[in-house]
């Protein structure tokens, strides 16, 4: 999206930059399209609507770092942090019901205002430093609100209270500091530094961005719910998902409602396995062993007629009944889970005293790049539809297919030249 720009000032030097404000330089970019109903819209929108929320992920690190300090400070949570990354911000923006909210749009031109054009792409990491200093200053002072999030209460999280003052007088303290009239100090003056000169941002300017940036991270806060479902979908550990914000006393209730609380695919990503225990002639009870943020493993049972006591007599020492929750010995469901390690081992074709030989002394590696060359045809199928409203063929910019298909066998010939290994196409 950026690209726009970058054939309009490319005669432009760092410091000419300086005297262009960052609003014009991202004027020749495209607005932000809100869809309403994607049932309707072209391909073209739908692809405008996937880009927008790449754009969004974009800042999702910048975010992070605005973040980290503020959820350093009395009585804040880090629940947020972990769902600030470009593959969780792209997912949210393009979900159905969000992708056409204040929020995103708010997420997209600020990303646009902090990544839009090649000097602040440039200084990105610069920009990640200035951003962890200037909210370390904002934490200690400007007045802070804690936000809560229903249902869970240790996901509460402090942010700037934009209530207390105006976004002026908020604009004017970050820009004073910056500019060491205010109690800045020596980090602030090193930001104040980068901003100005490797990003070619003004102090007015990026003053004015921190309000909004606070703004965002707290309507994200409060929008937890949303982002650990989406969280959940990409793949995200329940452990994880569930560090500093569930209270101890559910653990046990979202282990047992996994599938339900964080989807199928969750649940297939826990470390699970099933085994029969059989103890002195007892009939056989079906356990899983959940291995439960990395290294504690939990025994859960799945019958109807479960017995704490029972079933803690069949495992001798190994567990505790839900009568007992605190006398659990992870140690003993450790055990099992290595004794079914070792009975896969020996079950295995392989004999235990097969021996693993050398080859001949005359034997000799030859590099890939060595053995005749591979050819190997790709065939591409490109999917055509009447667009919607019968506006047109689908998908958009199809017509290009061919320039697009030549560009991919060209960057993978580029990575297995050195295997001698080539692709080609014919149009």
């Amino acid at each position: 999206m950026a690209y726009g720009y970058n054939r309009m000032c490319a005669s432009h030097t760092a410091s000419d930059l300086l005297t262009v404000p960052l609003q014009a330089r991202t004027a020749a970019m495209e607005p932000f399209l809100a869809i309403r109903n994607t049932e309707t819209a072209s391909s073209k929108e739908v692809h405008r609507l996937y880009d927008q929320a790449t754009i969004v992920s974009y800042i999702a690190y910048p975010l992070f770092c605005a973040a980290k300090p503020l959820a350093e400070s009395p009585g804040s949570s880090s629940a947020l942090l972990m769902y600030l990354s470009p593959d969780v911000l792209r997912a949210y923006a393009s979900k159905a019901g969000v992708w056409n909210s204040k929020l995103v749009e708010q997420l997209f031109y600020l990303s646009r205002s902090l990544y839009g054009v090649l000097e602040l792409q440039a200084c990105h990491y610069r920009m990640f430093k200035a951003l962890i200093n200037i909210f370390d200053w904002v934490r200690d002072n400007i007045p802070l609100l804690l936000q809560e999030v229903p249902g869970q209460p240790q996901a509460t999280a402090a942010w700037p209270d934009l209530t207390a003052l105006s976004e002026a007088d908020f604009t004017a303290a970050v820009s004073d500091a910056l500019l060491l009239r205010g109690s800045g100090g020596d980090q602030l003056a090193d930001a104040a530094a980068t901003i100005s000169g490797p990003c070619s941002l003004s102090i007015t300017e990026f003053a004015a961005l921190v309000p909004n940036i606070s703004s965002v991270l707290m309507q994200l806060h409060a929008d937890l719910a949303q982002l650990q479902r989406v969280g959940a979908v990409l793949g995200m550990p329940p452990a994880q998902s569930a560090v500093g914000i569930q209270p101890a006393a559910a653990t046990a209730a979202t282990d047992d409602n996994l599938a339900s609380t964080f989807g199928d695919s969750i649940q297939q990503r826990r470390a699970i396995l099933d085994e029969d225990v059989d103890a002195a002639g007892i009939t056989h009870q079906r356990v899983k062993v959940h291995l439960r943020r990395g290294t504690t493993f939990r025994a859960l049972t799945h019958s109807g007629s479960y017995s704490g006591v029972a079933f803690r007599g069949r495992l001798g020492s190994h567990t505790s009944g839900p009568d007992d929750p605190k006398g659990n010995d992870d140690s003993g469901i450790e055990s099992i889970a290595k004794a079914y390690r070792r009975r896969q081992l020996t079950s295995t074709a392989v004999p235990s005293t097969f021996i693993y030989s050398m080859p001949p002394g005359n034997f000799s590696i030859k590099p890939p790049s060595a053995n005749p060359r591979l050819l190997i045809p790709i065939v591409f199928h490109i999917m055509q539809y009447v667009d919607a409203g019968g506006r047109g063929i689908g998908p958009a910019n199809y017509e290009l297919s061919p320039t697009y298909a030549a560009r991919i066998v060209q960057v993978a010939n580029y990575m297995g030249k050195p295997a001698e290994i080539s692709f080609f196409i014919k149009v």
